[in-house]
């Protein structure tokens, strides 16, 4: 659902008088309206998220499984294809050359494999970073996540935590955006998934902390869910990147904890998350070469 769409169906949810004194309780608090439908908008999105994902993980899992068994004997067929020889010569170096095969057809098919092993690696990537337990676990810290948002935003905009009023507006958001199965938006189960998601200890807190601060402060020209969105998938990137790199196991499972302090590092664009150049070119099978220095 895009945010237009929800926000009409929020404004008919403030139709309820209970909901509409909670906003109004928020707004003269000083919590700005746009930035607050777009926390509740996040919150509601990241609800639909975690409720399709346990259909979803299973089926991506299932196809997953499907394509490593057809690369698997792919890689197996190419291997005994390319063994092949006529007059003690590789048949396929016979083949291009008697039937004139384009130099880049060539160069291709020879990278072909590396590719297919590329291509299995990064299939891999949510087998490593989504183990069964975080699986397992996903779909209600996902949510405790979407809320976090709210949560921060009136206590970095008030300086308090308003329970019972962020809790109705909670549950107006998961109704204006249409989801189904909606968790309890009672104040002491708002508040119980908020806490649990403050003592997890992959560091999901302290980085959604931080990014809230950097859109209070910085004042992007971007909603607040597009902002937290954008800036955590940059983040990811490197921790990913670790893997595709083969880094060693102890780094690449220490990484999704250390993006909070990576974050917080704003000096250096790699550091905050910002597509690292060399890497990007690594992954695209592109070596950059170092650019020349202009003399003075």
């Amino acid at each position: 659902m895009t945010f237009k769409q929800w926000e009409r169906n929020f404004t008919a949810c403030l139709d309820r008088r209970d909901m509409q004194a909670a906003w109004r309780t928020l707004v003269e608090h000083g919590c700005n309206p746009d930035v607050l439908k777009s926390a509740l908008y996040h919150a509601a999105d990241c609800l639909s998220v975690a409720e399709e994902s346990p259909r979803a993980f299973g089926a991506f899992f299932r196809v997953r499984k499907d394509i490593f068994d057809e690369l698997s004997k792919l890689k197996r067929d190419l291997r005994n294809l390319t063994s092949l020889t006529v007059g003690g010569e590789p048949m396929l170096s016979f083949l291009w050359s008697f039937y004139r095969v384009k130099s880049e057809h060539v160069v291709f098919f020879n990278m072909f494999p590396t590719l297919l092993e590329r291509l299995e690696k990064t299939l891999m990537v949510p087998k490593t970073v989504l183990t069964k337990r975080i699986r397992k676990r996903f779909p209600g810290e996902f949510v405790a996540s979407g809320e976090a948002v709210l949560h921060i935003y009136v206590k970095e905009t008030t300086r308090r935590l308003f329970p019972l009023d962020t809790a109705l507006v909670l549950e107006g958001g998961a109704i204006a955006y249409r989801i189904d199965g909606k968790p309890s938006y009672d104040d002491e189960a708002v508040k119980k998934r908020y806490r649990r998601y403050q003592d997890e200890r992959y560091g999901g807190y302290k980085l959604t902390r931080l990014l809230v601060r950097q859109f209070v402060s910085e004042a992007p020209r971007v909603d607040l869910h597009t902002f937290v969105n954008r800036r955590t998938f940059e983040l990811s990137y490197n921790v990913v990147m670790d893997y595709l790199e083969d880094q060693p196991e102890a780094m690449l499972r220490s990484s999704w904890e250390k993006l909070a302090s990576r974050a917080s590092l704003g000096s250096s664009r790699n550091v905050t998350g910002q597509p690292n150049r060399r890497r990007l070119a690594t992954l695209r099978g592109v070596a950059i070469a170092p650019k020349p220095v202009t003399p003075v």
